[in-house]
């Protein structure tokens, strides 16, 4: 009889340690879809940065444009 009562306390043990695993696993994925999602809005970000620049880029060579034609008269 106290055999089958270790054996039913070890496997509660088994139980309380994998359901432990589980609760770390179930915040690591949590943590993975948190910065998947960051990691996304970032590149939305940088995409709408780089849209930006090209556009300061373009106003500037289009003043450089006015600037000189403005110098030759």
């Amino acid at each position: 009889m106290n055999f089958l009562l270790e054996e039913v306390q070890r496997k509660e043990k088994e139980r309380a340690d994998m359901e432990e695993k589980l609760e770390e696993i179930i915040e690591y994925e949590n943590m993975v879809e948190e910065m998947v999602v960051e990691i996304s809005n970032k590149e939305e970000e940088n995409e709408g940065l780089k849209e930006r620049i090209t556009e300061l880029e373009e106003e500037m060579v289009l003043i450089e444009e006015i600037n000189e034609a403005l110098e030759t008269d």
